[in-house]
């Protein structure tokens, strides 16, 4: 059918009803507008309005089929011509609709995948769920513009299609995974061990690590070369923290004021308010963090922490002889030299006068070992503490009257003993050692204890303070605990001799 010629016809018939758009619009209870498409070409009207749009405009549905007025024995051929017409014209209207609505499917369905992907956390089964719905639609709409194929030639496109658009959704996962860290979508399997969550995918398998914490990280494993065993683990932020980053600061000397200040915001601890100063005169670093020792041995991972930063710091830092953490209530201190004694492989680790650094020496010796607790605390006492108690010359306690244990052995009122005798002194550290009271790390408790003991070092400068209770109990960090009886009687001995 020729829709410029039909529309020219009802034009031409309208204005000889003397009807404009609107009036004819109105009779037929359509839009001006949709007469003004019929008339210029552009679409046909419905078929049902063929009848009542003949009889306005006072010719047959023959005519206006035909665009023109039909004379004489023209007509039963032409009505034959224009049924034939309608037909085709109708089942292409089928066609365009269903090409309108295949077009649709796709549409919705790749935006309710893309929708999904977005809106739903990587980790919850609703997003995948609904990605492969999104598939499915839109497979849908595939269909149906594929129609007029024949059956092995749909199959084809139907396969290839769904394919396609599978392998598209894992690419997208694989580029989020790599690039945001975050869990894969598609998994073959989730498992659970400990402190990891292991994620299994056809092509790759994800690790996460530290999982529900702050220090939580992801390891792709591209070639599955891991095992739950053998995947990479840190009690911290590996890729804030892990050598892979620190080594973007590795510098030859302490001073470097940008490089050590990124190295120390990606150590350990870093996400507490901190800063820090150079000893230039003697290659040292002093570290200040606003928390305090308590909160981070009894929160957070101040043992493994230490010891991490430490080697990491004279790893990294070629010619650093000395650090200074500093806390809120204590300080802790470690010199190289120190380091180098009390520290397994140090010198394995650190490697500054080789010409490529290893890496995998570093997590082999450093990070593997500060992540067993128990080992890190055993580190953490032979660097820190041991060295610090070591250097003792004297114990300076200041008592009150009172009575001890039930001898009544008394101090007088603010009566200094002094011990100086190692041998002494050792007694004093095993007594505690022995009792499993003494923390890794400074001793610090609340006022109103009955005894104040001062550390000091060979300089007399102070080290530590502690108080304790000769009755019973002995105080840390804001709590007491209990000592054995026989272990009050012996610091009481040792004190009062």
């Amino acid at each position: 059918m020729n829709q410029e010629k039909i529309g020219k016809f009802i034009a031409e018939n309208r204005k000889k009803m003397n009807l404009t758009q609107e009036e004819l619009a109105e009779k037929l209870g359509v839009s001006k507008n949709a007469v003004s498409k019929w008339e210029r070409g552009i679409c046909l009207m419905d078929m049902s309005l063929l009848k009542p749009l003949s009889e306005i405009l006072n010719v047959s549905v023959n005519e206006i089929l035909q665009g023109e007025k039909i004379i004489g024995k023209n007509y039963e051929a032409k009505m034959e011509e224009n049924l034939l017409n309608t037909i085709n014209y109708g089942k292409q209207q089928v066609d365009h609709k269903g090409k309108i609505i295949g077009i649709i499917l796709i549409i919705f369905g790749i935006t309710m995948t893309i929708s999904a992907m977005s809106i739903f956390k990587s980790d919850s089964s609703w997003g995948s769920v609904y990605s492969i719905l999104g598939v499915i639609i839109s497979l849908i709409g595939i269909s149906r513009l594929t129609k007029k194929l024949s059956y092995p030639r749909r199959l084809i496109i139907h396969f290839a299609y769904f394919i396609f658009f599978i392998v598209i959704l894992f690419l997208i996962d694989y580029i989020s995974v790599i690039t945001l860290h975050q869990v894969p979508r598609f998994t073959s399997g989730v498992y659970y061990y400990n402190n990891v969550i292991l994620y299994e995918n056809p092509i790759y398998n994800v690790y996460r690590v530290n999982y529900d914490t702050k220090n939580e990280y992801f390891v792709i494993d591209k070639k599955k070369e891991y095992t739950i065993d053998t995947v990479p683990k840190s009690p911290f932020n590996r890729e804030k923290s892990g050598i892979d980053n620190l080594l973007k600061y590795k510098s030859k000397y302490v001073g470097d004021n940008s490089k050590d200040g990124n190295l120390i915001n990606a150590l350990p601890f870093s996400e507490f308010s901190h800063g820090f100063s150079i000893d230039s005169k003697n290659l040292g670093l002093n570290i200040n963090y606003d928390v305090t020792s308590w909160y981070m041995k009894e929160y957070y991972y101040l043992e493994r922490g230490l010891v991490y930063n430490a080697v990491s710091l004279f790893t990294l830092i070629d010619n650093l002889e000395y650090i200074n953490f500093h806390f809120s209530d204590t300080s802790f201190s470690i010199t190289r030299e120190i380091a180098n004694e009390t520290f397994p492989n140090f010198k394995i680790v650190s490697n500054k006068y080789n010409k490529y650094f290893n890496k995998d020496n570093f997590n082999e010796y450093l990070e593997k070992p500060v992540y067993d607790a128990d080992y890190a605390a055993y580190l953490f006492k032979k660097m820190f503490t041991e060295p610090k108690l070591a250097k003792t010359k004297k114990i300076v306690v200041y008592g009150e009257r009172e009575k001890i244990l039930k001898n009544e052995m008394t101090f007088e009122e603010y009566v200094v003993k002094t011990i100086q005798n190692e041998n002494d002194i050792k007694k004093f550290l095993e007594i505690f050692a022995r009792s499993s009271v003494i923390p890794h790390g400074t001793m610090v408790t609340s006022e109103g204890s009955s005894c104040k003991l001062m550390l000091y070092d060979k300089e007399n400068n102070l080290i530590n303070e502690m108080y304790f209770f000769i009755r019973g109990s002995i105080g840390f960090k804001g709590k007491e605990y209990n000592i054995l009886p026989e272990d009050v009687n012996s610091l009481a001995n040792l004190l009062m001799k």
